[in-house]
């Protein structure tokens, strides 16, 4: 089976990820249709029909040879590809509700290895790595955007993102020396169009977050004759720490008996993201200008994540021979 095949609800945004085994489950209506869908390989879109067990199979997509795919500081078609890269497409990052690039990426591509450390709102703590750590020194990923060298993409908006490509093995990351030893993702971002009109698009997503399962506390009655208790176990000639008195005034109210979790975790969190950006371009220049605005609330009161980004990316023809470019980003969290 396929490892990391996506599987989503056509009629909702509801999806989830294959097993090592390729064994997936999933909510879905008894009408409704699940969209399968993998690197490299052709998405199939298969009706339910009220069964409780699908058995899919997804085909190699050849028309995926004639992609071009950004390796180093050029491009070639996958067909003469011989090096190990692996692309994510903006579609790819843009059809799934997660606020980090990085978590966007988890279970794309084969060989890349994504683990989030904490449950932090934004990017959190993620540790990443390409094939494993395959040297004496642990280099990290080496990250380049638009071919500049940055220590994360973590401040990138997923939707000014144009494609993903990861360089696994030693002849693709060879341009980039020995700091590229760990792997290299390489980020090319949205430009516009020559001779195009000028496009406007906006997108905007609202969603809720609320804890799968909380552990069941007992109260302070409880806590007290199970303390005693085991200190009794562990000695039975032990002089416990709460006497029968003070033990009798936690069962009869005479002391409060407080659960705490309602006043450090909400029940929800809520979360909403807006884009809006404008490409187009002439016959000599080509522009794409986007803003977004990124606010993920946490499960822990108080705790939130907020992101403002802005891009600007102009390029003028000057001259056969001469090219300007401006690529500009801002982001404040």
């Amino acid at each position: 089976g396929i490892s990391g095949a996506t599987v989503a609800v056509k009629e909702s945004k509801e999806q989830s990820q294959t097993d090592s085994k390729g064994m997936f489950s999933i909510r879905v209506p008894k009408n409704g249709s699940l969209v399968f869908s993998y690197v490299g390989h052709q998405t199939q879109v298969v009706p339910v029909q009220g069964r409780k067990m699908l058995n899919v199979t997804l085909q190699l997509s050849q028309t995926s040879l004639n992609e071009v795919v950004v390796v180093g500081y050029g491009t070639q078609k996958k067909v003469s590809l011989t090096s190990s890269v692996a692309t994510v497409s903006s579609e790819d990052l843009e059809n799934r509700a997660v606020p980090s690039v990085i978590n966007i990426l988890q279970g794309q591509a084969g060989g890349l290895n994504i683990q989030q450390t904490d449950g932090n709102p934004g990017y959190g703590s993620t540790s990443v790595d390409i094939r494993g750590n395959s040297t004496l020194s642990n280099n990290p990923v080496l990250y380049i955007v638009d071919g500049i060298a940055v220590n994360n993409i973590n401040y990138l908006n997923p939707n000014d993102i144009a494609s993903v490509s990861i360089l696994k093995d030693a002849s693709a990351t060879a341009i980039y020396g020995a700091r590229a030893s760990g792997g290299v993702l390489l980020v090319t971002t949205k430009k516009g169009k020559k001779n195009s009109k000028p496009n406007v698009q906006y997108s905007a997503m609202f969603g809720s977050q609320r804890p799968v399962r909380l552990p069941k506390f007992v109260d302070a009655p409880q806590f007290v004759d199970l303390y005693n208790q085991a200190q009794l176990n562990d000695n039975p000639n032990a002089q416990v720490k709460f006497t029968p008195e003070l033990a009798e005034k936690y069962k009869s109210g005479a002391l409060p008996s407080t659960n705490w979790i309602p006043y450090i975790l909400d029940n929800r969190a809520m979360q909403n993201q807006h884009n809006l950006s404008v490409s187009g371009g002439s016959e000599n220049v080509d522009y794409f200008v986007s803003g977004g605005y990124l606010n993920q609330g946490g499960l822990i009161k108080n705790v939130e994540y907020k992101r403002y980004n802005t891009r600007g990316n102009v390029n003028v023809q000057v001259s056969k021979r001469l090219k300007l470019g401006v690529n500009t980003v801002l982001t404040k969290e």
